[in-house]
């Protein structure tokens, strides 16, 4: 078991080798979710606490089924199209978070895991 989770600095390269998969990243905000003792915190990838930017976000992050964990998500608005629009985006997270979609690509800590080294 290892301690509380924590943020976790980005992984600045892709791994080497056939067994990784990767997608390109959207074009949006990518967030770390940190969720410890019912509480959320959500952090930039330079580590900045973003919880108070995106209240809406992290209520709806309570309802993750674990007591511990670390997600890496990328935070978009998207057009009728499905595709991401950044400014708008920009926009939205001070006026209407609703419109937000928070896709989870990585999930680092599971309740007392650290699943790093099984990447």
């Amino acid at each position: 078991m290892t301690a509380s989770p924590r943020f976790v600095p980005p992984c600045k390269h892709v791994p080497a080798g056939e067994s990784w998969v990767h997608e390109p990243k959207l074009d949006g905000y990518r967030l770390q979710v940190v969720k410890c003792g019912g509480k959320i915190r959500l952090y930039s990838r330079r580590g900045n606490v973003w919880t108070s930017r995106l209240p809406v976000l992290a209520e709806a992050l309570t309802a993750v089924p674990a007591s511990a964990v670390i997600l890496e998500v990328e935070l978009c608005l998207l057009r009728a199209d499905g595709s991401p629009d950044f400014y708008r985006l920009q926009a939205a997270i001070g006026r209407r978070q609703h419109e937000l979609a928070a896709y989870a690509f990585d999930l680092l800590h599971l309740d007392g895991e650290d699943l790093r080294p099984c990447r």
